[in-house]
């Protein structure tokens, strides 16, 4: 049915598929470190190439994979003090690195907070004033058109005073006091004029310009006081992957979930 399984033995100069003749000794040694990697390379090719047809070699496959984790190990082994003295060394000096950074990172960023702080406050300062400037200017403006629509009307009446002067002078038989009344116009008092702004005065401090070296933004940001008043628009429904381990690890290939997919993958385990 298929090849013997001493065909599909591996030939380059493995070990006995046992671990107790795996070696427990860390190599040092150069030549055989790249022993250790070329093995491992030849395994890896065998491996990739290895078919399985039957139970035989289903079987040499079996063999393969504990020679295979044999010699993975053997690696690890080998490595694993050079890459622990290695990695402690790499941290120390990492934390060495960023110690300083970190530190200085720290009060720099306070630092621009806080010129931040200052240069918005000033900016919303500004703006509070010259929208009080403007509304001066409007009131002001708004003020002298009023004087000038009274004084209108006081001359209106005036004149209305007049012509009644007028004819109540007529009426008497007085022309001659008709006439001076006609020729001399009613005295009616100029406008007044428009009163100045009142403008509130900006603290010096905060009108100050921003120096060249600095480039001052915003951004708008948000943050969530209160999940419960958030509109439901603002809300999203999230996949609870825990409930439906469950219920696969329940029900297995008979679980059905509307939008999930249930099915086998195989788990390869070494054993020997």
């Amino acid at each position: 049915m298929g090849e013997p399984i001493q065909q599909h033995a591996i030939s380059v100069g493995t070990r006995p598929a046992t671990r107790s003749n795996l070696p427990a000794r860390k190599s040092k040694n150069k030549d055989a470190t790249t022993a250790v990697q070329k093995r491992a390379n030849q395994m890896a090719a065998y491996a990739d190439a290895f078919q399985i047809v039957d139970v035989a070699s289903l079987n040499a496959a079996q063999q393969m994979l504990v020679q295979m984790r044999g010699t993975a190990s053997e690696w690890e082994e080998i490595w694993e003090k050079p890459c622990r003295l290695s990695l402690a060394s790499h941290r120390a000096n990492i934390a060495q690195r960023d110690g300083v950074g970190k530190t200085l990172g720290t009060a720099g960023k306070n630092l621009k907070n806080r010129a931040g702080e200052f240069v918005l406050k000033a900016r919303h300062e500004r703006e509070r004033i010259e929208k009080i400037r403007l509304q001066a200017v409007l009131d002001a403006q708004q003020a002298d058109a009023d004087a000038k629509a009274q004084h209108l009307r006081e001359v209106a009446r005036a004149k209305e005073q007049r012509a009644a002067e007028v004819q109540e002078a007529l009426a008497g038989g007085d022309t001659d006091t008709a006439a001076e009344l006609e020729r001399t116009p009613p005295n009616v008092a100029p406008p007044p004029p428009p009163p100045p702004p009142v403008v509130e005065h900006a603290a010096v401090e905060l009108a100050a310009t921003v120096p060249g070296g600095l480039s001052v933004g915003s951004d708008v940001k948000y943050e969530i006081v209160d999940e419960t008043l958030v509109p439901e628009r603002f809300l999203r429904t999230i996949v609870d992957e825990d409930k439906i381990k469950d219920v696969v690890a329940t029900l297995g290939m008979k679980a059905e979930i509307p939008g999930v997919r249930v099915y086998e993958k195989a788990r390869v385990r070494v054993t020997g």
